[in-house]
């Protein structure tokens, strides 16, 4: 990929990266204030409330939200920059950029409410089937492994995360489950696998650091949300895919 069109799809990335940030906060205050987990707005009357709780609470936002806002956005288009600087195929650098802003709100929002929304694995498995005839075309020697990988992610994840909320109770919850589900069928296996570890290794060191604090207690849960897009972030950043 050329310089130019690294600096210019970095730098729309990370505009992006921030506004998807924002308006998590704003979705996240929606869903806290409205139970919108629970009765589950229609999609136009939730987006309605988004855009004006982001307009309207611009200038009411603490200095940590606005910390988590930037940083996640920076984190985001680290990603994005390295993942070119690994001369990946295009295709590959649109799906993480597409899977980077269904994490992003996944991470901000179960942050603040420790639910995720259903939206998000829907949007990405709704990008997954519109990636598939530019596979079909411009990765046409490897299709088969795409989608191979694809069916395997997203099955494989679904059952062992499924056992595993089902055994531990207080493990993932049904939204990581199905957020982790739609972002193995998005980026595969391997992928999906990596951000899950890379994930839980920072989450265990936070948590133990928390502990040892007094922050938090052993039976004290954390949303898992923010350390999957951690994982994701981390994934890409090394290259192991």
């Amino acid at each position: 990929m050329s310089n130019l069109f690294l600096y210019t799809f970095s730098s729309v990335s990370f505009v992006v990266f921030l506004f998807v940030s924002y308006f998590s906060n704003a979705w996240a205050k929606v869903r806290k204030n409205g139970n919108d987990s629970q009765t589950e707005l229609k999609a136009k009357e939730t987006i309605k409330l988004t855009v004006t709780c982001g307009k309207t609470n611009i200038k009411k936002l603490g200095f940590r939200n606005w910390l988590t806002i930037i940083l996640t956005a920076v984190a985001a288009t680290i990603a994005i920059v390295a993942v070119q600087l690994l001369n990946m195929h295009i295709l590959f650098v649109i799906k993480i950029f597409v899977s980077l802003i269904a994490l992003q709100a996944a991470a901000i929002i179960d942050l603040k409410t420790h639910t995720i929304p259903n939206a998000l694995s829907l949007y990405l498995l709704v990008a997954r089937i519109f990636f598939i005839p530019f596979e079909f075309v411009y990765q046409r020697e490897i299709i088969t492994t795409l989608l191979l990988s694809s069916v395997i992610g997203g099955i494989a994840m679904f059952l062992i995360l499924y056992m595993i909320h089902r055994i531990t109770k207080s493990g993932f919850g049904m939204g990581d489950v199905k957020l982790l589900s739609a972002l193995g069928i998005m980026v595969g296996i391997s992928s999906c696998l990596t951000t899950i570890l890379f994930g839980m290794i920072v989450a265990a060191l936070l948590g133990i650091a928390m502990i040892l604090l007094k922050r938090k207690t052993r039976k004290d849960s954390i949303p898992f949300g923010p350390f999957i897009l951690i994982g994701f972030i981390i994934s890409v950043v090394l290259g192991v895919f």
